[in-house]
């Protein structure tokens, strides 16, 4: 029972309020979710429902993006350049790779604040899809005036609606995956994700792609909630492993086409909230250099599911194997093959290779706030770091 008092007097005694003001205006989830970070890695499957709702038409299984309502020139696109900073980079990384597959056009992934430094080429027809979660990044914004000035088709993603980002924009898109109150970005990743593949569908439906591959694209996506609610299920289990590596200093995140900028965001991950020095590499790649990196136990994270450049993968994880580094492999489930090179393993559900990295990224996602938990850090908060970075 609530009771108001005021100078010594009850002014209001009553159960239904009680149960009102309980409901409504406590904080919630506080028991189950100790920190926002994990709360909005649970949120993830809902919100890419969500999204998929929105854009997806049941009846026929089109891509539908109302937005584009008013922009009449789409099957006039000829090059596509996608620009983000921080997570949002590693998006729009993602991004050229699935557009250039699916739309057939030429494509480029660009740091903001590299594309306003040089005397960037806009060529005729280009649209410039800006990736910001809060749509107030300087860089992002500054990006986005240049290209407008050239001519170019402006088209956002954001978290925020009401954004500069947006109003600068011909088209926004806005996620809609509410708050993001942890600094490290989680469910503004994986979603953008998401909204970048329909974009890609919507925009290659205006080209050359087929019907039946547009159907095919949107039944994989239309999986991805419940198997990551499958992945989220595997908690226990990494937090096992981070035990075991809470008192790494330095390890690599190693991935190959697809989940090349899946390695990229979990090596940032990583660094931003538990302060180990983990770097992002495609895999190939490492084995040019950085692998002089590897001794006795050093620790690569290795994402390599059941994709078209596995077995490449395996031939690396053998490689670092005989150079003595400890492999915990992120794969696809019944993935049998990988158990004898690898030393840990995390099986999540097998995907179309183009919607992978939403699953793959979960694991990295855990095992980040894990470490930062038992490390005693401000998970929340980490040091030195902003939502977004405004330059005066």
């Amino acid at each position: 029972m609530l009771k108001i008092i005021f100078n010594d007097k009850i002014l209001l005694e009553n159960s239904i309020f009680n149960f009102i003001f309980f409901k409504y205006f406590m904080p919630k989830n506080k028991e189950k979710y100790p920190h926002e970070m994990i709360k909005e890695i649970y949120e993830q499957p809902e919100i890419i429902r969500n999204i998929l709702n929105k854009y997806v038409n049941i009846q026929n299984g089109e891509v539908e993006i109302g937005e584009f309502k008013r922009i009449k020139t789409i099957q006039n696109i000829n090059r596509i350049t996608l620009i983000g900073c921080g997570s949002s980079y590693y998006c729009a990384m993602f991004g050229s790779y699935l557009f250039e597959e699916l739309t057939g056009l030429p494509c480029e992934h660009e740091l903001a604040d590299e594309f306003i430094s040089r005397k960037n080429v806009i060529e005729y027809r280009t649209a410039v899809i800006a990736i910001s979660q809060s749509g107030e990044t300087t860089d992002i914004l500054n990006s986005v005036i240049v290209a407008k000035k050239k001519g170019a088709l402006i088209i956002s993603i954001t978290n925020n609606k009401d954004s500069k980002l947006a109003r600068k924009s011909d088209v926004a898109l806005c996620i809609s995956a509410g708050k993001e109150a942890a600094m490290a970005a989680t469910k503004t990743f994986t979603s953008s994700l998401v909204i970048l593949a329909l974009l890609a569908i919507f925009i290659g439906r205006h080209h050359k792609m087929s019907a039946s591959a547009s159907k095919f694209i949107v039944q994989e996506l239309r999986l991805l909630p419940d198997k990551i609610n499958k992945i989220l299920k595997t908690e226990n289990e990494i937090k096992k492993l981070a035990v075991k590596y809470s008192d790494i200093k330095t390890l690599a995140v190693l991935g190959k086409k697809y989940n090349y900028p899946v390695a990229l965001e979990g090596a940032h991950k990583l660094k931003e909230t538990t302060y180990i020095a983990a770097e992002g590499y495609a895999s190939e790649e490492f084995i040019h250099g950085p692998n002089a990196i590897i001794k006795k136990g050093f620790l690569v994270i290795f994402i390599a599911p059941k994709d078209s450049v596995y077995d490449d993968n395996i031939k690396i994880i053998k490689e670092l194997k005989k150079e003595e580094a400890d492999i915990f492999a992120v794969t696809s489930k019944g993935n049998k093959k990988i158990k004898k090179n690898s030393d840990k393993i995390i099986f999540i559900p097998q995907a179309a290779e183009f919607a992978m990295p939403v699953l793959s990224i979960i694991p990295l996602q855990l095992l980040s706030y894990h470490i930062a938990v038992l490390k005693n850090l401000d998970v929340d908060r980490p040091r030195n770091l902003k939502k977004f970075i405004e330059k005066k």
